[in-house]
């Protein structure tokens, strides 16, 4: 049986977009396109940050190292540890602690192959939340309790120490501590946002235009 479907080209093609994302996480697939099985997103990570150690209790993840490269740990502070250059697949197992984090002086991207659903409506949680005038509304408790993702927040301060990292990539919004300055609260996460939502604006603008017309 053949099923025939109207499916707008945007949901079928994404141009590439260079060293334009939007955002540091953005979302280029959603999963009800891929039959609710996963999503992919494309992401960023800034020089001498760090993805937090977390699990997920429902996805599991392939990361392909686009450019740069990572510092990957899998199975928790006695776990595997390894550098994933540019090209390389990372297998992130459900329910194992993971984190990676760019050791470089230069931006490092790849793209995240989640399996399994409701990892994008976290993603965009986050993005939501740094534009909120108080990003408070999402917090390391709410990404366990709603998202079901578990961080190990008592590990950050040693190991961005250790490790001589600045900040943190993927936090929840509402996630402080003053042991450390992270990214999020600094002027890059700044401009981040602003691209954020002057991309908005514009694509609000656009659907309106016409309707006005």
């Amino acid at each position: 049986m053949t099923i025939t479907k109207e499916i707008a080209t945007k949901d079928l093609l994404k141009l590439p977009v260079g060293d334009k994302l939007n955002n540091l996480m953005t979302i280029k697939v959603q999963e009800d396109l891929l039959a609710g099985q996963f999503s992919i997103m494309e992401s960023k990570i800034l020089a001498k940050t760090m993805v937090a150690p977390h699990y997920h209790e429902h996805q599991a993840q392939v990361v392909y190292v686009t450019s740069g490269e990572l510092e990957v740990e899998v199975g928790g502070e006695n776990g595997t540890r390894f550098t994933a250059p540019a090209g390389s697949y990372i297998t992130l197992p459900r329910q194992i602690y993971h984190c990676f984090w760019n050791a470089t002086n230069e931006v490092s991207t790849y793209i995240a192959i989640t399996g399994g659903c409701g990892f994008e409506e976290y993603i965009d949680d986050i993005n939501d939340g740094y534009l909120s005038p108080k990003p408070t509304q999402l917090g390391i408790k709410e990404a366990k309790d709603i998202h079901k993702i578990f961080f190990d927040v008592e590990r950050i301060p040693g190991m961005l120490k250790k490790y001589g990292l600045k900040g943190l990539h993927g936090m929840p919004p509402g996630y402080k501590s003053e042991n450390y300055s992270t990214f999020e609260d600094g002027e890059v996460q700044s401009k981040i946002n602003l691209s954020f939502l002057f991309t908005k604006l514009i694509k609000i603008c656009t659907s309106l235009t016409p309707k006005l017309l």
